[in-house]
């Protein structure tokens, strides 16, 4: 399972460098490093991620709501999707991107069927000259097929 994690953050990692952008939902943008949904900026102590949508399948857009601490400039989102152990999706985004679950090419859109799946929210930072990963928040989900 540690492999399956590692891997399917490896292709987030590497998704996130180049992903195509998808549609975004009505949201607001950073606003001195807060995020928030419906335009109502929020600060928290204690960063939050939750999937918007109640019943999310293959095919279907989703979109969270984020928040963060103002040290936190560019919060990102990953959503990973599995089958068993076998990872078949993975995108990452910024925080208020639309994910397409299944992407336009994935082996979940080949497969069908459900998923589940995790999303977690981080942010790029940097010690020294090295880049980190710096994760924040999880949340997890089920995706009909």
């Amino acid at each position: 399972m540690v492999r399956t994690l590692l891997a399917g953050l490896a292709i987030v990692v590497m998704m996130s460098a180049g992903s195509g952008v998808a549609a975004a939902a009505n949201r607001t943008g950073v606003d001195a490093g807060l995020t928030s949904r419906g335009g109502t900026p929020k600060t928290a102590l204690t960063p939050s991620l939750t999937l918007d949508q109640t019943d999310p399948h293959l095919g279907t857009t989703v979109t969270f709501t984020v928040t963060a601490p103002r040290s936190v400039k560019a919060p990102r989102v990953s959503v990973t999707c599995s089958q068993g152990t076998t990872l078949v999706y993975g995108e990452a985004g910024t925080f208020d991107h639309a994910f397409l679950l299944g992407g336009a090419s994935s082996l979940w859109l080949e497969l069908g069927g459900p998923a589940d799946c995790t999303a977690d929210l981080f942010y790029w930072d940097y010690v020294g000259q090295q880049q980190i990963y710096v994760w924040l928040a999880q949340t997890t989900f089920s995706a009909g097929g």
